[in-house]
């Protein structure tokens, strides 16, 4: 960082062409790699959504047996998969109820309705997930009205966090 005596001195030796620059080299882009990239993120994507979802839902032991009678609750990784899809994709619920259709096979869920995907952020087991994976520590965070509209940068800086979270 320059100071602003080394700024204009630089600038004045630039101006004056005593400035010596050094040139570096050109560095090889891979291409192939950026192809390869470009074409395997959304597939790859949906896998991190997966893996670390049923891994979270394995260490916190969640699980969706019903409490009472009654049609049974759709299982909270699944629903937090849907969540999570969503924001990726920056989609409404119904949109993402067709998306559910579609990656099912891929995300491993079950099908289920737009309203479910709504519900989900209402749901305290979906939220524990959330918070676990997006490494949040406390619901002040959490904002369901701004969740679907957050930056996709911010919900999937995943790196994992949920493997070293406490």
């Amino acid at each position: 960082m320059y100071t602003a005596n080394a700024l204009k001195k630089l600038l004045s030796s630039i101006d004056q062409g005593e400035f010596k620059y050094q040139k570096k080299e050109k560095q090889r882009i891979d291409w192939t790699a950026y192809d390869c990239a470009q074409i395997h993120e959304i597939s790859d994507m949906l896998k991190i959504i997966r893996d670390t979802v049923d891994y979270v839902c394995e260490e916190l032991d969640i699980d969706s047996k019903p409490k009472s009678r009654g049609r049974p609750p759709t299982h909270p990784g699944d629903v937090a998969k849907a969540l999570l899809m969503q924001q990726y994709f920056r989609i409404a619920h119904r949109v993402a109820e067709g998306l559910v259709h579609l990656f099912k096979e891929k995300l491993g869920v079950s099908e289920f309705s737009y309203k479910t995907i709504e519900r989900g952020y209402d749901r305290d087991d979906v939220k524990t997930i959330l918070y676990r994976i997006l490494g949040w520590r406390s619901t002040a965070h959490f904002n369901p009205p701004d969740f679907p509209y957050a930056s996709r940068r911010m919900c999937f800086s995943l790196s994992l966090s949920a493997f070293s979270w406490r």
